[in-house]
């Protein structure tokens, strides 16, 4: 009877020993994913700011565009400036208008990236948070079946 005590003393140790090891590595793990989590908020916030900024721009190049669309029309309606002038500043416009146009749609593509790049962050991590969670429980269970 005491040699069968004895017995499950000596095994018992190792098994709390590396149970205390697993468990320190799931501490560690989890200060991994936590500090990884806050760079992913940190990330995610300075999206969010680029996106309002840029935003902004798109909305100034409409009032730009506005604008030039409200010279055409003025330009349209005089009759003190020559066929010559008001073909040449027609040109110079519509130039002009195609450059506001490419960059509005360079700008809508970095927008698409970048949402897609928020996606993709927020997939990462909650595939963290349910790792940490899984870790958890076998954690839980296997601290349950020692004390059993």
């Amino acid at each position: 009877m005491i040699d069968d005590e004895i017995t499950l003393s000596v095994d018992f140790g190792p098994h709390l020993a590396r149970l205390d090891q697993k468990t320190k590595k799931v501490g560690l793990r989890e200060k991994k994913a936590v500090s990884t989590e806050k760079k992913l908020d940190r990330d995610l916030q300075d999206l969010i700011e680029y996106t309002k900024w840029m935003t902004g721009e798109c909305s100034g190049l409409k009032k730009r565009v506005r604008t030039a669309e409200k010279v055409i029309t003025d330009l349209r309606t005089s009759g003190e400036e020559s066929v010559d002038q008001l073909m040449e500043r027609l040109y110079s416009l519509k130039n002009a208008a195609e450059e506001r146009e490419a960059q509005a749609e360079e700008m809508r593509t970095v927008i698409t990236d970048k949402e897609q790049e928020i996606k993709m962050k927020e997939g990462l991590k909650s595939q963290i948070k349910q790792d940490i969670e899984v870790e958890n429980a076998d954690r839980e269970n296997k601290i349950a079946q020692l004390r059993s």
